[in-house]
């Protein structure tokens, strides 16, 4: 396992918690583009400084990352994961998101963001991000991306 400090490399994989209705399996790709837009002021917590990813290669199971999620509500999300040269390629950059956890929160490890998917980047003009946020919903619905699928909405 590394250490958040280490390095992140380009083949490095990246995993995105996404709620179940993102995941669409009728359709082409799994993942919807949406899975990928950041969260506005009205989230709980906006994407200010890029949408979240943590990295793998940080964590002991893909499924840690749904530590602050809670646990009736953890089958409702998938994970999806997509390499930092997915990322780069799509001229994205990965930046370190060290940062303390909010009260009764844990810290997860390896916590990334991608500071081009601010919300104020994104609502300025949505539709100039369609066309790479159709690319990373294509890449993280390949085969192998999935880490975690969620459970069918009850």
């Amino acid at each position: 396992m590394k250490a958040q400090s280490d390095p992140i490399t380009p083949d490095e994989w990246l995993l995105r918690i996404i709620w179940h209705d993102k995941f669409v399996s009728t359709r082409t790709p799994i993942i919807s583009p949406r899975a990928f837009e950041p969260r506005g002021p009205k989230a709980k917590k906006p994407d200010d400084e890029g949408i979240s990813l943590f990295r793998l290669a940080c964590l002991p199971e893909p499924s840690d990352v749904l530590v602050n999620i809670a646990a009736d509500k953890r089958p409702a999300n998938g994970i999806a994961g997509l390499t930092v040269a997915d990322l780069t390629t799509l001229g994205f950059t990965v930046g370190r998101k060290d940062h303390e956890p909010e009260v009764g929160q844990s810290a997860i490890l390896g916590h990334v963001v991608v500071p081009e998917l601010t919300w104020a980047l994104y609502a300025a003009n949505p539709s100039a991000f369609t066309p790479r946020l159709l690319a990373l919903a294509m890449l993280a619905s390949r085969d192998g991306s999935i880490f975690v699928r969620p459970a069918p909405p009850q």
